[in-house]
C-alpha cells in the first residue's frame, strides 16, 4: 500500500510529541502518548500505527520514519536554551557565555527574551492544553493537507518554546524538519537525494518606494506603501506555499519563509524536477505580465544529502546564496528564450499613471490618473490597517469567499484573502493576524502606523508636524543583523537545518512580534492624544528593517531597539545590529529618504570590522558607548539652552569640532579657550566646554562627538 507524502509527514511530525508527556509522566513510554495522538486521524492507516508501535523495521514506512527522526530516548531537557550564546568567532572580541534559558510557554504568552535561571519548566499546564486543543480539532471533512496544517499550526503555537532532545534546538523545528525529510524520503523511495530550492523576490526597494509624491498624491503616500511592503511580504509567503502544495508535499517542507525569500525541501525526482520547471514558469510570467521588470523573482537549487542536512546544511544554505546571486545577473533569461519581443517597446498613447509614473493609467482618483496596480494596493493599505485586518487566507483553487474584505488576484496561481472574521474554514491554510486563534496559524507581523482617532492614517508630513519636538521633520532608519552570513557559515557549533530554523525562527520573531513592543513602550511612555502610534514600520522581517517616525523619536528607537537586540542575544558581542538615519522634512520623497537611509546603514557596516554602529548626520558612532554618550550629552547641550547659552557662540564651537576631522589641530585650541571665556559666564557651562577642550588629546573622540550632541540639541530647540 502506498502513502502520500503528507501522510508520512504527518506521522514524522507527531512522532516524538509523546516525550512532552513523558516529562509528565515519566514511566510511560513516550511512543504511547504519540499512539493516543495518532489515533485521533481517520487519514492514517491503522496498520501503519501498530507497525510504528511495535518499531516494525520490515515495514517500508517505518524505515523512512527511522531514517528522519534520529532515535533518541532521552527525555527532554528542562527549557530551551538560547541558541545564541554559542555563537563565535565572527569578531575580534571576548565572550564568556553563561547559560541562557527561555520560559516553557506558548505563543501566545511567550517572550523573546531568555532568563538566566531556568526556573520555569512546568510541562504539565502545556502538555494539559497541547492535548485538549487537539482533543478539540474537528477533522471531518478536511484534505489531508489542511489536517496537516491544522495539526502543524497547533505544534508550532505549543512546542516552540519547548526543547529538543539538543536543548539548544526548539521541539517545533526538530518535529518539522523530521517531517520535510520524511516527505522527501517517501518520495525518493528511501533514497539519500534531495533538492534545497531557494526563491528569492527581486526588485523589492524599487517596487515598494515606486511612488510619485507630490501635493496631489501625499495623502495616498503612506497608504500606498503600507499596501506594496504587505504585498510583497504575502507574495512571498504565498508562491513558497504554493510550491510545496503543487509538488504534494507537506507544509513543513518550507523550511525557511521571510525577508523577500524562501527556502524549500525537496525529493530530487524527475518528476519533481519537471513539475519544478513548469511551477517556476508560471510565476515568472505572472510577475512579468503583471509587474514587468519591476518585481520579478530568481529560483536557484542546489543537491543536498541527509548528513548535509545535520551537519553541513549552513554551510549549503551559503552555497545556494552564491548560485542566486549568479542567477540574479541573468534573471529574466527564461522569459526572453519565450518571448522574441521582450526588448521591443509597445508606445502607448495613453495617460501615464501620476502615482507611479511607469504604468498606463486605467481611471481616475480624485481627478489623478492612475494605473490598476497602484488604485489596487492603495485600496489594500488602506484596508488593512483597518481593525478588521484579523486573518490571511492562502486559496491555490480561485474558490469564491464570502467572507473576504479584501482579495489579492494573483491569476491562475491562486488567491490571497484578508479576513475579519473565519466562516468558512474550508482553504489550504488560515493565519490569524497578531493573535493566536485556535483555527488558525498565528503570524505576527510587525504592523504598526500612526493613525488618528478616526482610523484615518497620518501623511509622513503631519508625523512631522505633530510629533517631532523642535525641527519639524522625519527620520527614516534601516537596520539589519551584521555578519548574518558569516554567523550561520562559522559562528555555529552546530550547523543542522534544526539548529539554523531554531536560529532564524528567533530572529524573525523579533522583528515581527518584539518590534511592535518596542515602538509601542516608547509611545505609552511620551502618550500623544490625537494621534495613536508614533512610528510606522514600512517593513520588518527576516533581520532587517524600515521604520518611519519623527527625527527625535527615531534617534530614541535606534537605541532602544539596539539594547533590547543586545538581550535578545545574550549580550553576545558576536551579533549585534548597524543602523542608519535620514532625517528629513516629511514632504521630501521618500524614496530618496530611505535611499539615504541605506547609504547610512552601509557606511555603519563599513567603518570597521566591529561594525555595531549607528549612523547619524554621516557620522558613525559604536552602539557600545558613544550612542549612549551622543544622547547624555544632548540632554546637557539642551540644559544649557534653557540657561541662555549663546548661540553664534555653540555654532561657532560645533563647526569646529566638525573641522577637525581625524586629527588634532592644536593651533586652534587658544581661540576656542578665548571664545569660551569670552563668551560664557556661567561656571557650570564654562568647566564643560574648557574640559572638552583642555583634554582634546586624550579625549579627541568625546571632543569631536560634542558636535553631533550640539546639534541634536539645536534641533530640538528649533521652530521649524
Amino acid at each position: 500500500m502506498g502513502f502520500s507524502n503528507i501522510e508520512v509527514g504527518l506521522v514524522a511530525l507527531l512522532y516524538d510529541i509523546g516525550k512532552i508527556g513523558q516529562r509528565v509522566k515519566p514511566k510511560k513510554d513516550f511512543l504511547k502518548f504519540t499512539e493516543e495522538f495518532l489515533k485521533q486521524l481517520d487519514i492514517l492507516d491503522k496498520e501503519l500505527i501498530t507497525a510504528l508501535m511495535n518499531q516494525d523495521e520490515d515495514h517500508s514506512i517505518i524505515k523512512i520514519i527511522h531514517r528522519a527522526v534520529q532515535l533518541n530516548k532521552e527525555k527532554l531537557p528542562d527549557c530551551l536554551s538560547s541558541p545564541f550564546k554559542k555563537i563565535h568567532g565572527i569578531k575580534d572580541v571576548s565572550y564568556k557565555p553563561k547559560d541562557y534559558f527561555y520560559d516553557i510557554n506558548d505563543l501566545s504568552s511567550f517572550s523573546v527574551y531568555p532568563k538566566l535561571s531556568n526556573q520555569n519548566h512546568q510541562y504539565d499546564d502545556i502538555w494539559d492544553r497541547l492535548v485538549n486543543e487537539y482533543k478539540e480539532i474537528d477533522f471531518s471533512n478536511l484534505k489531508e493537507e489542511q489536517i496537516f496544517n491544522k495539526i502543524y499550526s497547533l505544534l508550532e503555537k505549543y512546542t516552540s518554546f519547548i526543547p529538543s532532545n539538543d536543548p539548544s534546538i526548539s521541539l517545533f523545528d526538530d518535529l518539522k524538519t523530521t517531517s520535510a525529510i520524511a516527505a522527501c524520503l517517501n518520495e525518493t523511495k528511501n533514497q539519500d537525494e534531495f533538492l534545497l530550492f531557494e526563491g528569492d523576490l527581486s526588485g523589492i526597494q524599487k517596487f515598494i518606494y515606486q511612488v510619485t509624491e507630490g501635493e496631489n498624491t501625499k495623502s495616498y503616500v503612506a497608504k500606498s506603501l503600507r499596501g506594496r511592503s504587505m504585498f510583497v511580504k504575502l507574495l512571498n509567503e504565498f508562491i513558497s506555499k504554493f510550491v510545496v502544495n503543487h509538488l504534494k508535499l507537506p507544509l513543513s517542507n518550507v523550511l525557511y519563509c521571510g525577508g523577500g525569500n524562501f527556502q524549500l525541501l525537496l525529493p530530487k525526482t524527475e518528476e519533481v524536477i519537471t513539475k519544478l520547471e513548469s511551477l517556476k514558469s508560471d510565476i515568472e510570467t505572472y510577475l512579468y505580465d503583471n509587474y514587468k521588470t519591476d518585481l520579478s523573482i530568481v529560483f536557484g537549487n542546489i543537491d543536498i544529502t541527509l548528513d548535509e542536512l545535520r551537519h553541513h546544511y549552513s554551510d549549503k544554505v551559503q552555497a545556494l546564496k552564491e548560485q542566486i546571486k549568479l542567477n540574479k545577473k541573468q534573471k529574466f533569461v527564461n522569459l526572453i528564450e519565450k518571448d522574441e519581443n521582450f526588448f521591443v517597446s509597445k508606445k502607448d498613447n495613453h495617460a501615464v499613471c501620476q502615482y507611479c509614473d511607469t504604468k498606463v493609467a486605467s481611471k481616475t482618483k480624485k481627478g489623478l490618473h492612475i494605473c490598476s496596480t497602484c488604485d489596487y494596493l492603495i485600496n489594500f493599505g488602506e484596508e488593512i490597517v483597518k481593525d478588521d485586518f484579523q486573518y490571511i487566507v492562502y486559496d491555490f483553487e480561485n474558490k469564491e469567499s464570502q467572507d473576504s474584505v479584501f482579495t489579492i488576484h494573483l491569476g491562475h496561481l491562486g488567491q490571497i484573502h484578508i479576513l475579519n472574521s473565519i466562516q468558512n474554514k474550508d482553504y489550504y491554510l488560515i493565519e490569524s493576524i497578531n493573535h493566536v486563534d485556535k483555527n488558525a496559524r498565528v503570524k505576527y507581523i510587525a504592523n504598526l502606523i500612526p493613525k488618528y482617532n478616526n482610523k484615518e492614517i497620518v501623511t509622513f508630513d503631519e508625523l512631522a508636524d505633530k510629533t517631532a519636538v523642535g525641527a519639524k521633520k522625519i527620520g527614516v532608519l534601516k537596520m539589519d543583523v551584521d555578519n548574518l552570513g558569516s554567523i550561520f557559515a562559522l559562528g555555529l557549533e552546530t550547523k543542522s537545518v534544526s539548529q539554523v530554523s531554531t536560529i532564524s525562527r528567533l530572529i524573525d520573531l523579533f522583528f515581527t512580534y518584539e518590534l511592535n513592543h518596542i515602538c509601542q513602550s516608547i509611545y505609552q511612555k511620551q502618550n500623544n492624544q490625537d494621534i495613536d502610534g508614533y512610528y510606522y514600520i514600512n517593513y520588518a522581517g527576516g533581520d532587517d528593517l524600515v521604520i518611519i517616525g519623527a527625527w527625535d523619536k527615531i534617534v530614541t528607537l535606534a537605541k532602544e531597539i539596539s539594547d533590547k537586540f543586545k538581550e535578545f542575544v545574550c549580550l553576545n558581542p558576536h551579533i549585534t545590529l548597524s543602523g542608519g538615519i535620514s532625517i528629513v522634512y516629511g514632504k521630501e520623497p521618500i524614496r530618496e529618504s530611505v535611499m539615504e537611509a541605506e547609504n547610512s546603514l552601509s557606511k555603519a557596516k563599513n567603518e570597521d570590522a566591529k561594525k555595531n554602529k549607528l549612523v547619524i548626520f554621516n557620522k558613525a558612532f559604536s552602539y557600545d558607548k558613544e550612542v549612549d554618550s551622543l544622547l547624555n550629552q544632548q540632554q546637557v547641550y539642551l540644559d544649557f539652552f534653557k540657561q541662555d547659552l549663546s548661540t553664534s557662540f555653540i555654532y561657532r564651537f560645533m563647526q569646529e569640532g566638525q573641522n577637525f576631522e581625524d586629527e588634532i589641530n592644536l593651533n586652534k585650541i587658544p581661540l576656542l579657550v578665548y571664545s569660551i571665556n569670552r563668551n560664557i559666564t556661567n561656571k557650570k557651562m564654562r568647566e564643560h566646554f574648557m574640559n572638552l577642550v583642555s583634554t582634546v588629546d586624550n579625549n579627541f573622540e568625546d571632543f569631536k562627538n560634542s558636535s553631533y550632541s550640539i546639534k541634536l540639541a539645536l534641533m530640538k530647540v528649533r521652530e521649524n
